[in-house]
């Protein structure tokens, strides 16, 4: 068992994570927590169920290794949740199809979450 799976602490009411060096970048924080992080792809994934889009999570990362520790803990609270079709993600260009979010532009990796059957 990683920290990741040591840290993932899902019940019906919330589910939290050390996601290392990742930060939300979204207008309302700078600053994030594991709880943050999960809480906001927990929204995307349920809306990623509902109508099938894919979405990115916006985060910002310091190095590969944090974005798929981040994947890794989302990929663990959606299994926690019952939610049988939306899976994290990494996109890079040769995923195909543009960039969703700022940080995916700058570096060529970002965290999406997308529908699967």
């Amino acid at each position: 068992m990683d920290n990741y799976e040591a840290a993932v602490i899902a019940s019906d009411a919330s589910a939290t994570a050390y996601v290392g060096e990742a930060r939300l970048t979204d207008a309302e924080s700078s600053e994030g927590t594991g709880e943050e992080y999960l809480r906001r792809a927990l929204e995307l994934a349920e809306a990623v169920e509902i109508d099938r889009k894919q979405r990115a999570l916006p985060v910002r990362f310091n190095d590969q290794k944090s974005l798929q520790e981040l994947r890794k803990a989302v990929q663990r609270a959606l299994i926690s949740k019952r939610m049988d079709h939306a899976r994290p993600w990494i996109w890079r260009p040769t995923s195909g199809g543009p960039a969703l979010t700022e940080m995916g532009r700058e570096t060529g990796c970002e965290l999406r979450i997308s529908w699967y059957k």
